[in-house]
């Protein structure tokens, strides 16, 4: 200024433009540090807002996971309880069908002896009887000598033995597809299919030749002998029920029991006009 008073005119507008461009540049420098302060704020906050954004988000995938972890242990749980209540149900039917065939066994089967009772053997016959092949067949009522005088002299357990001895002969004796059961008291039923009277009559002798050779010193001081009588009936075709040979047999025991007992004696089948005739012993 002092040069333009002067007249100099040309270092003066210089010296201007000089200050000029300095006070621009000391502007620019100010305007982009404020800019860069704005932008680092901005970027600040940003981040700020940004790491907010995640925390929230990752927040929420922590209870997504979380839960998912819970559905899938719920689901593991009601996995495990079914799996568990299926396998009660099976255990229950299994238990159910064994308890029902145990049951059913045991209404079938002679609880001292373990062999079939009257009704099981009886069963079997009379379906026997019902096949449509119509093959003859036999029966045997075996009938154990003197077991009153046996509980009473030596006590009903030494009577429970001898049951059980002469069902085990009876089971050694008798073949299949033959079958045996307890009819009741000291009465044991023998089922001889496909089988006349003389083989019938071979099997009854050789029970009695096994039930008499049996050992008694056990349960006898005396070694007394156990003894059955044996009575043999052979099926009618087409007309014998159980009931009828059980009849027929059951006369044939008595036979066998007037002619002095340990012994075996057989039906005689009447002529065929008089099949309702009374049996006569052999």
């Amino acid at each position: 200024m002092v040069r333009a008073e002067m007249g100099d005119w040309r270092p003066a507008f210089e010296h201007l433009a000089e200050a000029k461009a300095v006070a621009e540049k000391l502007l620019r420098n100010q305007l982009d540090q404020r800019f860069a302060t704005l932008k680092v704020q901005f970027d600040t906050a940003a981040t700020r807002k940004e790491n907010a954004l995640l925390q929230r988000e990752n927040r929420t995938n922590e209870k997504a996971l979380a839960q998912s972890r819970r559905v899938r242990q719920l689901q593991a749980i009601v996995l495990i309880l079914a799996a568990a209540l299926v396998t009660l149900l099976v255990w229950l039917v299994l238990h159910q069908r064994r308890s029902t065939l145990r049951l059913r066994a045991l209404a079938m089967t002679d609880e001292l002896t373990g062999m079939p009772n009257r009704r099981a053997a009886l069963g079997r016959l009379d379906a026997l009887l019902r096949e449509p092949a119509g093959l003859d067949c036999s029966v045997l009522i075996v009938d154990i000598d003197h077991f009153k005088s046996i509980n009473d002299h030596y006590g009903h357990p030494a009577g429970d033995e001898v049951l059980k001895v002469v069902a085990a002969q009876l089971r050694k004796a008798v073949r299949e597809p033959g079958f045996f059961g307890r009819l009741g008291g000291e009465e044991f039923l023998v089922v001889l299919p496909d089988t006349h009277q003389k083989p019938a009559l071979v099997t009854a002798e050789l029970i009695r030749e096994r039930v008499r050779a049996i050992d008694t010193a056990h349960w006898f001081p005396d070694r007394r002998r156990i003894t059955v009588s044996v009575g043999v009936a052979a099926s009618r075709p087409d007309v014998d029920t159980p009931s009828g040979m059980l009849q027929r047999a059951d006369a044939a025991l008595y036979a066998a029991k007037r002619a002095g007992r340990d012994c075996v004696r057989a039906d005689v089948p009447p002529d065929p006009e008089a099949l309702h005739g009374t049996p006569l012993p052999m």
